[in-house]
């Protein structure tokens, strides 16, 4: 029942949808239908819904509406949950089909005997962290944003205010630098209950479900779902940091391996940094940014706990 139960951190739910299609399952259009009745003027909406579950039956609302941002919360919230459901259906059929392995179990001795394929469907649980550059720019951010909210004047302050406050406020070296290393893909590396090699991954933020900054500030225990893109054997180093991966693409690997050690001392540089109001000290080494060792690497669906 516990295996049943999950607050998600991050789901790509194209990826659920493809692989539902390729088990020959009808992609449900929606599990939940939600009307609007326009009642009065434009400045107060109705908002009517329903969610129909097989089994369960039909749990409906009523929900009045002053301003788009609730509209937008609303269609928010009815995407996740048809999300979810897709997720729930794609789990139990890999599960009831013997299409995914989990890794945790595996208690494997070395990778070979793995015999992993490409597109394989595994899961794993065990802690998961990102780079440390990650997390000290990340650090810098909320503390930024700590620091802009003593500013304001206390009559005037609201805590939705502290979502508006971002890097950019603060000082733009530590925002340009995030954006450069960074992208829109952040690194991740679980240590796995019950397995010898560490799995790692790419994840697009675009499909956190959460605010990454904060979620992935420590190491934080996680169940993973994904396809296997390759079995490292550890002749070939990954990196975590999105620019250095777009590099190898058109750089020689001397090239790209000079780069790596270089964002050692960019590390050091952000740690040396002091913008009058605090000061952060977090270890950067190589070994916390590229993994040079043998390691599963997927694409991940989802992340929860």
């Amino acid at each position: 029942m516990t295996d049943e139960l999950r607050e998600f951190v991050y789901l790509d739910s194209m990826s659920v949808n493809s692989l539902l299609a390729s088990q020959y399952m009808a992609v449900p259009e929606t599990v939940r239908d939600v009307s609007e009745d326009i009642e009065g003027d434009d400045s107060q909406k109705g908002l009517s819904g329903s969610i129909g579950f097989q089994g369960i039956g039909s749990i409906g609302g009523n929900w009045k509406s002053g301003d788009s941002e609730q509209s937008r919360r609303m269609s928010e919230t009815e995407q996740r949950i048809n999300d979810q459901y897709r997720f729930s259906m794609l789990y139990k059929t890999l599960k009831e089909s013997d299409q995914l392995t989990n890794l945790s179990e595996a208690k494997a001795t070395d990778t070979t005997s793995l015999e992993l394929s490409q597109g394989q469907v595994v899961k794993v649980t065990g802690n998961c962290e990102t780079d440390p550059l990650y997390r000290l720019l990340s650090a810098i951010s909320l503390m930024m944003r700590f620091t802009k909210a003593e500013q304001m004047p206390q009559d005037e302050f609201d805590t939705n205010d502290l979502d508006d406050i971002t890097l950019d406020d603060g000082n733009s070296i530590f925002a340009l630098w995030k954006e450069i290393l960074h992208g829109e893909q952040i690194g991740l590396k679980i240590d796995p209950d019950g397995f010898r090699y560490p799995v790692i991954m790419s994840v697009g933020i675009e499909n956190m479900w959460v605010n990454p900054e904060r979620e992935f500030l420590g190491a934080q225990n996680y169940t993973v779902v994904g396809r296997v893109t390759q079995v490292n054997s550890g002749n070939e180093a990954w990196d975590f940091i999105d620019l250095l991966k777009i590099f190898r693409s058109v750089f020689s690997d001397e090239s790209v391996d000079k780069f790596r050690d270089s964002i050692t001392e960019v590390g050091e540089k952000l740690n040396q940094s002091d913008n009058g109001e605090f000061q952060i000290d977090v270890e950067i080494n190589r070994e916390d940014y590229v993994v040079e060792e043998p390691a599963v690497i997927i694409d991940p669906i989802a992340i929860y706990w």
